[in-house]
């Protein structure tokens, strides 16, 4: 009887033991958050800034950036492209890319073919993220904490 209930303990205890394995497993992973935002102006044109943040606990590498625009052309590029490179984000590092045009233009020509146009962010592994864009409340909410200077 003795040696069930060691048998019965040992099984708990190394179940228990598997279990936190994984949640530290599940909790190490990398995890990118990716908005994006527009800057511009119509007599010039209108770009878009895409800003990745590191939130998880593996640093991950950034390989590409691209838009797929309605009428289903797409867009591929190296994700830091004023250097033609990838990029290796840290843990907590924030980095920016832009679409943006040469001698003051902008890449897009009219506000509403780059508001129907999807952004999306590849990983070293092949994950595709897609681009948040900031909703009017999230516009209005950044306005006020640079004037008031208030954190979210």
């Amino acid at each position: 009887m003795d040696s069930n209930i060691i048998a019965c303990l040992s099984l708990a205890v190394s179940c228990g033991a598997l279990f936190f394995s994984y949640l530290a497993l599940v909790r190490d992973k990398y995890s990118l958050k990716v908005d994006g935002s527009i800057f511009g102006h119509q007599t010039t044109g209108w770009n878009y800034s895409i800003s990745v943040v590191n939130v998880g606990r593996r640093p991950i590498t950034v390989t590409h950036v691209g838009y797929k625009t309605k009428d289903g052309s797409h867009y591929l590029c190296p994700f830091n492209i004023e250097k033609q490179c990838s990029e290796f984000i840290d843990v907590g590092q924030v980095f920016t890319t832009a679409f943006h045009g040469k001698d003051g233009r902008g890449f897009f020509d009219t506000l509403e073919r780059i508001k129907s146009t999807s952004f999306y962010v590849h990983d070293a592994f092949g994950v595709v993220y897609k681009v948040n864009k900031p909703s009017a409340i999230d516009k209005i909410k950044n306005k006020i904490s640079h004037v008031f200077g208030v954190s979210k």
